[in-house]
């Protein structure tokens, strides 16, 4: 009888250690493949490396670790960044104030992964400026926020880089609008 609760335990702790073996395999991919759309990673590096690395998005570099967004891109939390190139900077950039700086910056940065392949189901982008950037695809054009795609889906560690034809400058709701009227509309403006 003793022999056979033995034998019994031992059959419980080698399927039990089997279950937990093929359940960690078996979860290990899925995971990943979840964040990273299945798709491997084109660069082994953070995506705030791979913007300082390129020479095309030096400003948009800049940019970023002037206004402290760069540490959020050098962690292991994940994002899209949708990256404009140096010659399409709006020259209006050295005049702006701190907080629209920052507006801007965070208007080129998503949570989580989003795949060009995903893009065609979605109306809108959420960015971390809190703007909704429509999504368009028009004669096999991409366009996000008015601004075609150039390049799309570079993996990294930590996300992914769609290449952008322009800056994607954050356009006013309007919320923002009737906040910046002058006194003259305060009675309007205040009963908001």
């Amino acid at each position: 009888m003793e022999m056979k609760k033995r034998v019994n335990n031992i059959l419980f702790i080698s399927l039990l250690a089997g279950m937990v073996l093929i359940t960690a395999v078996s979860c290990e991919n899925g995971m990943k493949n979840y964040y990273t759309g299945g798709e491997q990673i084109t660069r082994d590096e953070t995506l705030m490396e791979y913007l300082d690395s390129q020479e095309e998005f030096s400003s948009f570099a800049a940019l970023l670790k002037e206004v402290g967004v760069a540490e959020r891109l050098s962690g292991n939390d994940l994002f899209t960044v949708w990256a404009p190139d140096n010659a399409s900077m709006p020259e209006s950039v050295s005049q702006m104030s701190d907080s629209d700086k920052l507006l801007l910056a965070m208007n080129h940065i998503s949570t989580t992964t989003i795949f060009s392949r995903n893009l065609s189901g979605m109306a809108t982008v959420k960015t971390l400026a809190g703007k909704h950037l429509n999504v368009n695809n028009a004669g096999g054009v991409m366009t996000i926020g008015g601004t075609s795609l150039k390049e799309v889906d570079i993996v990294m560690e930590n996300g992914l880089v769609h290449k952008m034809e322009n800056w994607l400058v954050p356009q006013k709701n309007m919320y923002q609008w009737v906040e910046e009227l002058s006194d003259d509309f305060s009675r309007f403006r205040d009963s908001l």
